[in-house]
């Protein structure tokens, strides 16, 4: 795998490494306090991570060493944007997430967090189109992370 800007071991300014076990953990817990608040529903699915390919311009799917944010936001009209959940993850791959039901309309967002401060502009990003939260388990979500990737995939 390559190591996106600032997380490579020998760069005296890259960031501790995640210890994926521990991520998982606050996962966990996540889940936890949100099923003892009422019914959930579970998002799953998967984020890939693409960059530019100079020599061939165009994108490339590529595996990075890295963390990644993942935000559900909601769509609905009193509460654009509002942060409902978020999760970090030790890199590309399988995701899921245990939610609230019945949230409304809501979108994904997962970003590329090199300096731990949020999105900057050129991290790469990814933002899902609107969908809804209802009752039932939502599954095959798809998120290309990489520049210029917002607004760009499919809800479920």
């Amino acid at each position: 795998p390559q190591a996106l800007p600032g997380t490579d071991p020998g760069d005296p300014s890259a960031r501790p490494p995640i210890d994926p076990d521990q991520v998982l953990k606050q996962g966990e817990r996540d889940a936890k306090q949100l099923q003892a608040e009422g019914p959930t529903v579970t998002l799953a699915g998967e984020i890939t991570l693409w960059q530019p390919d100079p020599s061939r311009g165009e994108t490339k799917q590529v595996d990075y060493v890295g963390e990644l944010r993942i935000e559900l936001l909601s769509d609905e009209a009193d509460q654009r944007n509002q942060l409902l959940h978020s999760a970090r993850l030790p890199g590309p791959g399988p995701f899921t997430l245990t939610v609230p039901q019945d949230l409304g309309k809501v979108h994904l967002f997962a970003y590329y967090d090199a300096q731990g401060d949020g999105p900057g502009e050129d991290e790469p990003r990814a933002s899902s189109r609107s969908f809804r939260i209802k009752d039932e388990d939502i599954t095959g979500l798809k998120l290309e992370v990489g520049p210029n990737r917002i607004d760009s995939q499919d809800g479920p």
